[in-house]
């Protein structure tokens, strides 16, 4: 086998690779995209109105956790109270939070449906579209990206050859340890 035919024949192996990232990326982008529009399109989240609860009880005792990045979480179970409009509420179910030690008669912010104010949330509308048009974008970013590569694969055969040569030393992750 001469020189030239494996160089082929790698080549063949890298566009081999970029479409089946391709496909992979185009199933992705779909899934983010998805979820995006869901998110940015649902109307069923009513907690426009933010208040600020008090908190009457603490349930357990709030737990810190350290990630691989030696970042703390606290997770916290706790009761609240809250006025909206004049009236009192006190919610018995209670709300899981995440952002840092909770101390009893401290404040905690929730997002309400001003309609029904016993309904409540930890996150409002606007942050679920927010987090709807995130979605929108790394689902389009990922396409994008999937389309490049195999763009480059069929445009430039070095490129298909590299590409060839990571995904024989490493699979579709190139190689890369995680």
């Amino acid at each position: 086998m001469s020189t030239s035919d494996m160089y082929t024949d790698v080549s063949e192996l890298g566009h081999v690779k970029t479409t089946i990232g391709l496909v992979i990326g185009i199933i992705v982008s779909i899934a983010f995209v998805s979820a995006g529009v869901y998110f940015s399109l649902d109307d069923k989240n009513k907690h426009t109105k933010e208040v600020t609860a008090i908190i009457s009880k603490i349930i357990d005792v709030c737990h810190s956790s350290y990630d691989k990045n030696n970042i703390q979480h606290v997770d916290c179970d706790i009761l609240i109270h809250y006025e909206y409009e004049g009236k009192s509420y006190n919610p018995i179910t209670p709300i899981h939070t995440t952002d840092g030690y909770k101390m009893i008669g401290g404040p905690v912010t929730i997002y309400i449906d001003p309609s029904n104010p016993s309904d409540y949330s930890m996150s409002s509308l606007e942050m679920e579209r927010k987090s709807g048009w995130l979605f929108i974008v790394l689902g389009v970013v990922i396409l994008a990206i999937s389309f490049f590569m195999y763009w480059l694969s069929y445009r430039y055969k070095a490129f298909a050859a590299l590409q060839g040569v990571q995904f024989g030393l490493g699979g579709l992750g190139g190689g890369q340890q995680w």
